[in-house]
Protein backbone atom coordinates (compact mmCIF):
# COMPACT_ATOMS: atom_id res chain seq x y z
CA UNK A 1 0.00 0.00 0.00
CA UNK A 2 1.49 3.23 -1.00
CA UNK A 3 1.44 6.34 1.65
CA UNK A 4 -0.03 9.53 0.49
CA UNK A 5 2.19 12.47 0.40
CA UNK A 6 -0.59 14.82 -0.42
CA UNK A 7 -3.47 16.46 1.62
CA UNK A 8 -7.17 17.18 0.20
CA UNK A 9 -8.26 20.71 2.32
CA UNK A 10 -11.91 22.31 1.70
CA UNK A 11 -12.06 26.33 1.26
CA UNK A 12 -15.57 28.29 0.94
CA UNK A 13 -16.04 30.04 -2.27
CA UNK A 14 -18.76 32.67 -2.99
CA UNK A 15 -19.81 32.90 -6.61
CA UNK A 16 -23.24 34.80 -8.48
CA UNK A 17 -25.51 32.68 -9.79
CA UNK A 18 -26.40 35.02 -12.54
CA UNK A 19 -23.80 37.02 -13.88
CA UNK A 20 -26.10 39.24 -15.81
CA UNK A 21 -27.61 40.37 -12.81
CA UNK A 22 -25.07 39.93 -10.02
CA UNK A 23 -27.39 42.12 -7.56
CA UNK A 24 -29.44 38.71 -7.60
CA UNK A 25 -28.07 35.88 -5.81
CA UNK A 26 -24.62 34.83 -4.29
CA UNK A 27 -23.72 31.15 -3.80
CA UNK A 28 -21.27 30.00 -1.22
CA UNK A 29 -19.86 26.38 -2.48
CA UNK A 30 -17.18 24.30 -0.67
CA UNK A 31 -14.51 23.18 -2.93
CA UNK A 32 -11.00 21.32 -2.59
CA UNK A 33 -7.43 22.03 -3.08
CA UNK A 34 -4.59 19.12 -2.71
CA UNK A 35 -1.52 20.23 -0.67
CA UNK A 36 1.61 18.49 0.18
CA UNK A 37 2.52 17.66 3.10
CA UNK A 38 4.32 20.63 3.83
CA UNK A 39 1.48 22.73 3.01
CA UNK A 40 2.36 24.01 -0.56
CA UNK A 41 -0.75 24.23 -2.79
CA UNK A 42 0.18 21.77 -5.33
CA UNK A 43 -3.21 21.27 -7.30
CA UNK A 44 -6.57 23.40 -7.48
CA UNK A 45 -8.20 22.17 -10.76
CA UNK A 46 -6.94 25.10 -13.01
CA UNK A 47 -8.17 28.23 -10.59
CA UNK A 48 -11.49 26.36 -10.37
CA UNK A 49 -11.14 23.86 -7.16
CA UNK A 50 -12.06 20.30 -7.15
CA UNK A 51 -16.36 20.24 -6.63
CA UNK A 52 -15.54 17.18 -4.12
CA UNK A 53 -13.04 15.38 -2.23
CA UNK A 54 -13.20 12.53 -4.39
CA UNK A 55 -12.89 13.90 -7.58
CA UNK A 56 -9.40 16.19 -5.95
CA UNK A 57 -7.92 12.55 -5.36
CA UNK A 58 -8.74 11.26 -8.66
CA UNK A 59 -7.53 14.38 -10.42
CA UNK A 60 -4.58 14.49 -8.70
CA UNK A 61 -3.60 10.46 -9.06
CA UNK A 62 -4.05 11.28 -12.63
CA UNK A 63 -2.05 13.75 -12.64
CA UNK A 64 1.01 12.33 -10.98
CA UNK A 65 0.50 9.58 -13.34
CA UNK A 66 4.05 7.72 -14.20
CA UNK A 67 5.46 8.63 -17.79
CA UNK A 68 5.47 4.79 -18.39
CA UNK A 69 1.50 4.28 -17.98
CA UNK A 70 1.02 7.56 -20.19
CA UNK A 71 3.45 6.10 -22.90
CA UNK A 72 2.16 2.76 -22.81
CA UNK A 73 -1.58 4.62 -23.41
CA UNK A 74 0.22 5.89 -26.43
CA UNK A 75 1.45 2.70 -27.80
CA UNK A 76 -1.87 1.19 -27.27
CA UNK A 77 -3.75 4.00 -29.11
CA UNK A 78 -0.74 3.84 -31.89
CA UNK A 79 -1.12 -0.07 -32.38
CA UNK A 80 -4.62 -0.21 -32.55
CA UNK A 81 -4.81 2.27 -35.20
CA UNK A 82 -2.15 0.53 -37.41
CA UNK A 83 -4.45 -2.75 -36.96
CA UNK A 84 -6.97 -0.78 -38.47
CA UNK A 85 -4.97 0.65 -41.54
CA UNK A 86 -3.44 -2.79 -41.90
CA UNK A 87 -6.46 -4.97 -41.62
CA UNK A 88 -5.82 -7.67 -43.58
CA UNK A 89 -2.39 -8.66 -41.71
CA UNK A 90 -3.70 -8.17 -38.36
CA UNK A 91 -6.53 -10.93 -39.75
CA UNK A 92 -4.17 -13.06 -40.94
CA UNK A 93 -2.15 -13.03 -37.75
CA UNK A 94 -5.72 -13.46 -35.54
CA UNK A 95 -6.15 -16.80 -37.74
CA UNK A 96 -2.80 -18.17 -37.62
CA UNK A 97 -3.08 -17.46 -33.39
CA UNK A 98 -6.91 -18.99 -33.39
CA UNK A 99 -5.91 -22.15 -35.37
CA UNK A 100 -2.73 -22.58 -33.80
CA UNK A 101 -4.88 -22.53 -30.20
CA UNK A 102 -7.65 -24.45 -31.47
CA UNK A 103 -5.00 -27.46 -32.32
CA UNK A 104 -4.10 -27.12 -28.87
CA UNK A 105 -0.75 -25.91 -29.19
CA UNK A 106 0.64 -22.26 -28.26
CA UNK A 107 3.05 -20.26 -29.81
CA UNK A 108 6.31 -19.25 -28.23
CA UNK A 109 7.32 -15.40 -28.38
CA UNK A 110 9.82 -16.08 -30.56
CA UNK A 111 7.16 -17.84 -33.28
CA UNK A 112 4.97 -14.72 -32.53
CA UNK A 113 7.98 -12.53 -33.60
CA UNK A 114 8.76 -14.82 -36.88
CA UNK A 115 4.98 -14.58 -37.56
CA UNK A 116 4.55 -10.63 -37.10
CA UNK A 117 7.94 -9.82 -38.67
CA UNK A 118 7.26 -12.27 -42.12
CA UNK A 119 3.76 -10.62 -42.88
CA UNK A 120 5.35 -7.27 -42.34
CA UNK A 121 8.57 -7.61 -44.04
CA UNK A 122 7.73 -5.62 -46.89
CA UNK A 123 6.37 -2.88 -45.05
CA UNK A 124 8.34 0.24 -43.75
CA UNK A 125 5.63 2.06 -41.76
CA UNK A 126 5.53 -0.46 -38.76
CA UNK A 127 6.78 2.18 -35.78
CA UNK A 128 6.27 -0.81 -32.94
CA UNK A 129 7.71 -4.56 -32.31
CA UNK A 130 6.40 -8.04 -32.70
CA UNK A 131 5.96 -7.82 -28.22
CA UNK A 132 4.30 -4.31 -28.59
CA UNK A 133 1.40 -6.06 -30.99
CA UNK A 134 0.62 -8.93 -29.00
CA UNK A 135 0.63 -7.02 -26.14
CA UNK A 136 -1.82 -4.24 -27.36
CA UNK A 137 -3.92 -6.04 -29.96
Amino acid sequence: MSVKDYVVKSYQMTRVEEERQPWEQRVTETRYRVFDLEGNLVDDAQGYGYKSARNAHIGYSYKRQPEHQKTDKKLKRLVRSWCHKHADVAASIEVYVFDTLKSGQTLTVLEEKALFEGLTAKMSDVPFTAADYFKYR
